[in-house]
């Protein structure tokens, strides 16, 4: 006699079967980070472009340094580290207004700097005559950052003055991982820049991205065949015994 469960996990044959044969498997979540928008190097460009100030250069940080929005708000002067070129991300801004601590361990992290968002933030600092290293970046005053909901509206409101598509601010963050996957970054190193908690969630979530890189060691291996090279560099680990 075949046993038909309903949705609920009960029985329409009674004393058949003691319980249900799935009760207690857990079915896997999708990620949350699986569908994003990212816009051509040439957009991101234009949207800073047109934005009003402070959001100009905020917006300039979540596209070129991968900032979430509650730690690009959460940014005090002395979190810069212009000498290192890089950004420190020490605590976030909440949507609730109050102070808090980045979401994991990972994610409190140093994020290096292009040169040109260096120079960009030099000229932030410069231009109220060098704050505090305790005055916030991009604040109603010094002590208080911008409001997120407002900061989304600015977005938006670039995005509209320089006619792109709409998209999430965190889209941005994701605008600036693929552009560095297909500039070369290694997922390791893009992992450590974005604060993810492992290689393998940075991987998940952006292998789409990575470059195909067959064609260029083929051609690499028959540089060698043919002698185009004497040998191609070995690998660092190349020298380290096996573990």
């Amino acid at each position: 006699m075949p046993i038909i469960y309903n949705h609920d996990g009960g029985q329409r044959e009674k004393d058949v079967i003691d319980r249900s044969p799935c009760r207690g498997i857990n079915v896997p979540r999708p990620s949350q980070e699986t569908e994003f928008d990212i816009l051509r190097i040439d957009e991101v460009r234009q949207v800073p472009d047109v934005a009003e100030e402070p959001e100009r250069i905020l917006i300039a940080v979540f596209a070129y340094a991968g900032l979430r929005l509650g730690e690009g708000l959460g940014l005090k002067w002395k979190d810069i580290d212009f000498s290192q070129r890089c950004i420190r991300v020490e605590r976030t801004w909440t949507k609730y207004g109050t102070w808090s601590t980045p979401k994991s361990k990972t994610s409190r992290r140093a994020v290096f700097m292009a040169d040109s968002l260096a120079a960009l933030l030099s000229d932030f600092y410069e231009a109220p005559g060098r704050p505090g290293p305790d005055a916030v970046l991009f604040g109603t005053d010094v002590s208080r950052p911008l409001d997120s909901s407002n900061v989304r509206r600015s977005f938006n409101s670039a995005l509209q003055s320089a006619g792109i598509r709409h998209v999430r601010i965190h889209d941005l963050r994701h605008t600036y991982a693929t552009s560095l996957l297909t500039s070369g970054a290694s997922i390791k190193w893009l992992q450590a820049q974005l604060g993810h908690a492992s290689p393998s969630m940075t991987l998940n979530i952006y292998s789409h991205y990575i470059p195909e890189s067959g064609a260029l060691a083929l051609a690499a291996f028959d540089a060698l065949i043919d002698g185009s090279v004497a040998q191609l560099p070995a690998p660092e680990t190349a020298t380290k015994g096996r573990k």
